[in-house]
């Protein structure tokens, strides 16, 4: 019996069998899949949209539960402890520089900070700005240094005078301000003493006065604001020399020429007044007069022993 091949068998059967064509063109789907593809919209969204989306769904998912939220922000408070507290960002002391002694007790008594402290704990232009509000600090400036120290640099505002009240006295600038108290006069010998209501608001007229009166520096002891008016000089002795309300240098320059000339501040007199600059008077000490009085005649008669 005859074997059949199979593979002749199919090579006969599709012999007359026409090729068939294929097209190279896109279908019509695929088309307008190319087209959209090239839309930079399009690809935009898929490339960026569509991830944005979805991290913002599951963000979203995940932060409405109170639990992921409470556990997030501790995980950050601790972080920014843990860097805040390391060793070169502490503070742990501080220096002080161009105060004086009262001065620098002010300033640490208004820096209120507890050492050791982060810098991150301290706001510097905060705190610059509170001791420049001190009478006696006219400008601050802060940094803190290798080491731990908090550096506070300070122009102090000078004392001019000292200025006595009810209250005691009062250290003031030279614009009248009051910069701090003062315990004893005699710790500040080199400031001029006033005292009387309203001396403080003429600080300057009363150095000008203090300026002039340079001849009996060494007997001046202070001068007093009367009647918010005019100013008296109180010198050693209980002498007063009272000035008028008007151009009181003028009248200090005049007594003070009698007083060089005249020796008038080394006689028995306890005021020299010089309210009315016309009609000058002056009073003798208690029992000058009679002093005066007892040794008139010899001087007249010129006897002698």
């Amino acid at each position: 019996m005859q074997q059949v091949d199979p593979i002749r068998t199919l090579q006969a059967k599709y012999a007359d069998a026409k090729p068939m064509s294929y097209d190279p063109s896109p279908t019509r789907m695929e088309y307008r899949a190319q087209r959209l593809w090239l839309s930079p919209f399009f690809r935009a969204l898929v490339r960026k949209g569509i991830p944005a989306f979805a991290i913002a769904f599951f963000g979203l998912q995940y932060f409405m539960d109170s639990g992921n939220r409470q556990s997030i922000n501790t995980a950050m408070m601790t972080a920014a402890q843990t860097v805040q507290n390391r060793p070169e960002y502490m503070i742990s002391s501080i220096d002080i520089h161009g105060a004086s002694a009262e001065l620098a007790v002010e300033l640490e008594a208004e820096l209120k900070v507890d050492f050791p402290a982060s810098t991150y704990d301290i706001d510097l232009d905060a705190v610059r700005a509170d001791l420049e509000d001190l009478p006696g600090v006219d400008a601050a400036v802060l940094r803190v240094k290798p080491g731990g120290a908090l550096d506070v640099t300070v122009t102090e505002v000078p004392a001019v005078a000292l200025w006595r009240t009810m209250d005691g006295l009062k250290m003031l600038s030279g614009d009248g301000v009051e910069l701090r108290s003062v315990t004893a006069r005699r710790d500040y010998p080199d400031l001029p003493l006033i005292a009387g209501d309203g001396a403080q608001n003429l600080v300057p007229e009363a150095l000008e006065l203090f300026a002039e009166a340079t001849p009996i520096q060494g007997a001046l002891r202070g001068m007093v604001r009367v009647g918010e008016r005019r100013w008296d000089l109180i010198l050693a002795g209980d002498q007063r020399i009272s000035l008028p309300e008007k151009d009181p240098s003028v009248a200090l320059k005049q007594i003070l020429i009698l007083a060089q000339t005249k020796d008038l501040l080394a006689r028995h007199i306890t005021v020299v007044d010089y309210r009315n600059p016309r009609r000058p008077t002056i009073r003798l000490a208690s029992g000058a007069t009679e002093s005066v009085q007892n040794t008139t005649p010899a001087s007249q008669t010129g006897t002698s022993q």
